[in-house]
């Protein structure tokens, strides 16, 4: 017959294996996560361009992604902003949506540091025309009726990609 003290010993063992198995599931489930997210879709691959890129022409085919990298200090009170004419023309599109899919990554995670302004585009037709980006106050509306502090301006000649 078993003792009351061989039933206990033998229900502590039976939890300390069921709770080993679910941490176990749970390290399992929570890696298979982590990885998934690492794996996300990157940006597509494209042409990056920076200050010393500005005043170029870029040829750029049908379906290009383009990238535009400026430095950038938004608690500055200024800021990046693009100008509507080749999405007007139906030269451009943004990643994101109609428009360019801006983000900014920080020098270092310290309030009110520097970093990166990256609008991030697509060649949507092709054609010639002017991409401008301004920067500006955040007070004044984007209109060019103030004077931008910096402007980074390059030609687009986007021609149809050639069949393979």
């Amino acid at each position: 017959m078993t003792s009351w003290w061989q039933t206990i010993g033998a229900a502590r063992a039976l939890s300390r294996r069921i709770t080993h198995r679910i941490c176990v599931l749970i390290t399992f489930v929570v890696s298979i996560l982590t990885l998934a997210a690492c794996s996300a879709t990157p940006a597509p691959a494209g042409i990056r361009l920076d200050e010393r890129d500005n005043g170029k022409t870029i040829k750029l085919y049908v379906g290009d992604y383009l990238y535009v990298d400026l430095r950038d200090y938004p608690t500055s009170g200024y800021r990046w902003d693009v100008d509507d004419e080749p999405f007007d023309k139906g030269l451009l599109g943004g990643t994101g949506g109609s428009m360019g899919n801006a983000s900014f990554t920080a020098d270092v995670k310290a309030v009110g540091s520097g970093g990166i302004h990256t609008e991030a585009l697509k060649a949507d037709g092709a054609g010639r025309g002017k991409l401008t980006l301004v920067y500006h106050s955040v007070g004044e509306d984007y209109d060019y009726q103030g004077s931008p502090v910096k402007t980074f301006e390059v030609e687009l000649d986007i021609q149809p990609r050639p069949a393979h």
